[in-house]
């Protein structure tokens, strides 16, 4: 994806956690990347990494939890034929894991 984003939130993961940090300004969107996942109760995960470069040309980047869009944004996805991405807890107390599964 490119485009350009503002009041987006993006987030890194500490040893307590995610920390977030919302932005106002806009800023260019130099990429997104990451997974859609299905849990198991059928909804879905979107699993998105982003970077960002603001008015400075200084760049930012990390978990994108949201934004919105400021003039435009191109998506483009792929969809692997013969893959399944699901979410599901592998052992008990631990966050679920991203598990690709043959279709």
């Amino acid at each position: 994806a490119i485009g350009m984003l503002r009041d987006f939130e993006l987030g890194w993961l500490g040893p307590e956690g995610y920390v977030k940090k919302t932005f106002h300004e806009a800023y260019e969107l130099l990429s997104i990347s990451g997974t859609v996942n299905e849990k198991p109760d059928g909804s879905f995960f979107v699993h998105a990494h982003a970077s960002l470069s603001g008015p400075d040309y200084s760049a930012v980047g990390g978990h994108l939890f949201k934004g919105t869009v400021n003039n435009t944004c191109e998506i483009f996805l792929l969809i692997p034929e013969g893959l399944n991405f699901h979410r599901k807890v592998i052992r008990e107390g631990e966050a679920p894991r991203f598990c690709p599964e043959k279709a």
